[in-house]
C-alpha cells in the first residue's frame, strides 16, 4: 500500500493528465458548465473499509445527488441522480473513461490527504465530474455559447470526421465535402467550436486511441493505424504531447495508478 509521499509521483502524473484534458475542454468551450452548475454541498462518510463522498445541490429534496464510493479493495464508482433519473457508474465503467478516473482520484486524494478539507476544491471537483458525465452523452461537441450546433455544414463535417478518423483529412478536403471554401469553412468551424478542424481531429484521435488502449489488447502499431497515423513513432509523439505520457505507459498506469489502494483514514 502506498503512503502519501510514495504515491505523489503517480498522483502528480494523473493530475497533470487530467489538467491537460481540462485545458482542452476549456479551449473548446466545453467546460463552461462547471461555472453554471448550482453550488454543491459535500460531506464525507468514513467507515472501516469504505469511504463515501456525497454531494448535492440542496439538503432537502435535491435535484442533483452524487454519491461516490471508494473501497479498500481498490475499487471506486458512483451513483448520480439528476431530476429523478439515476445513473450508476460501476468500477468497470469508470476505468474505461480516463477523465472520470482522474477526477475521482483527485477527489480521493483531497479527502485522504488534505487537512482540513478545502471547502472550495472538493465541490469544484464534484462539479467537474458532473461535466464529464454530461459530455459522455454528447457525441457532437457544443459551441462556445452552450447551445446545440446550428450550422448544418459544420455538423456534416463533424460527422465525416467522426465516421472515419483514420482518413488523411485536410481542411480543404473537408471544406469541399460540405460545400464551402477553405477559408470560410475554417473560420466557421473555429467560430462554432472554438478550435480548428485539425485540432478537433487530433483530439478525437487521441480520445479514440485512449479508449482502444484501455478496452483492447491491440498493439501500439495497430492503434496508431486505426486512428490515422502511418507510423508508431508519429503516434507516440502525438499521444505524449496530448496526454503527457507515451501510450504504453498510459495503458499501464490507467490499469493501476488510478486505482491504487486508498489510504483509509482512521
Amino acid at each position: 500500500m502506498l503512503g502519501p509521499l510514495e504515491a505523489l509521483p503517480e498522483r502528480l502524473t494523473v493530475a497533470l493528465a487530467w489538467r491537460a484534458v481540462v485545458a482542452d475542454r476549456v479551449r473548446s468551450g466545453q467546460a463552461a458548465r462547471v461555472q453554471t452548475l448550482a453550488e454543491l454541498q459535500v460531506r464525507v462518510e468514513r467507515r472501516s473499509s469504505v469511504l463515501r463522498v456525497i454531494a448535492s445541490d440542496a439538503a432537502d429534496a435535491p435535484s442533483t445527488l452524487l454519491e461516490i464510493t471508494f473501497s479498500a479493495d481498490e475499487r471506486m464508482g458512483f451513483r448520480l441522480t439528476e431530476n429523478g433519473r439515476t445513473q450508476v457508474f460501476t468500477h468497470d465503467r469508470v476505468v474505461r473513461h480516463p477523465a472520470l478516473s482522474a477526477v475521482l482520484r483527485l477527489i480521493a486524494d483531497e479527502v485522504d490527504m488534505a487537512k482540513p478539507l478545502s471547502k472550495a476544491l472538493l465541490p469544484f471537483l464534484c462539479r467537474s465530474l458532473l461535466v464529464y458525465v454530461a459530455r459522455m452523452a454528447t457525441p457532437v461537441p457544443l459551441p462556445r455559447w452552450g447551445r446545440p450546433l446550428r450550422d448544418l455544414r459544420i455538423e456534416r463535417a463533424l460527422k465525416l470526421l467522426n465516421a472515419d478518423i483514420s482518413k488523411r483529412w485536410t481542411v480543404e478536403l473537408l471544406a469541399r465535402a460540405v460545400g464551402l471554401s477553405r477559408p470560410a469553412f475554417a473560420r466557421q468551424f473555429m467560430r462554432v467550436l472554438g478550435l480548428s478542424p485539425i485540432r478537433y481531429l487530433t483530439q478525437r484521435r487521441m480520445q479514440v486511441a485512449a479508449a482502444l488502449l484501455l478496452d483492447s489488447d491491440a498493439a501500439l502499431a495497430e492503434v496508431a493505424s486505426r486512428v490515422g497515423y502511418d507510423s508508431e513513432f508519429a503516434f507516440n509523439r502525438a499521444f505524449k504531447r496530448h496526454y503527457r505520457m507515451p501510450p504504453g505507459e498510459y495503458r499501464q498506469r490507467s490499469a493501476s495508478v488510478a486505482y491504487t489502494p486508498i489510504r483509509m483514514a482512521a
